[in-house]
């Protein structure tokens, strides 16, 4: 869309998303990259296929984790990604957040 760099600026078309510090430093060669999402830099697109989840616990690990945690937890595991998450904040936080008591209005507590 056009953007204004500052008030009282013409309006520019803009693509990049850059254009106030390309105006500035419009000799730096990196000024005029394209501009891509962060996760692509940073790896985390992996994480949005669900075959990076589903390679890393089988189907009836699964089950067998969603029926335990329910019935000892009380926490409804949606998925392997849900399962493997759960799975990081129980290791980070055995007793649950320090100050923080459970109650039934979170969204992943069973019925």
């Amino acid at each position: 869309g056009d953007i204004e760099a500052y008030p009282g600026m013409a309006r520019e078309r803009h693509v990049a998303g850059k254009m106030p510090l390309r105006n500035a430093y419009g000799e730096a060669v990196s000024a005029w990259r394209r501009k891509d999402p962060i996760e692509k830099g940073s790896g985390s697109t992996k994480l949005s296929v669900k075959e990076f989840w589903t390679e890393r616990v089988s189907a009836e690990e699964l089950a067998g984790e969603k029926e335990r945690i329910l019935k000892q937890d009380k926490v409804t595991v949606r998925d392997v990604e849900h399962l493997i998450n759960y799975r990081a904040f129980v290791a980070a936080f055995p007793g649950g957040l320090p100050g923080r008591e459970r109650h039934g209005s979170l969204p992943c507590v069973g019925s």
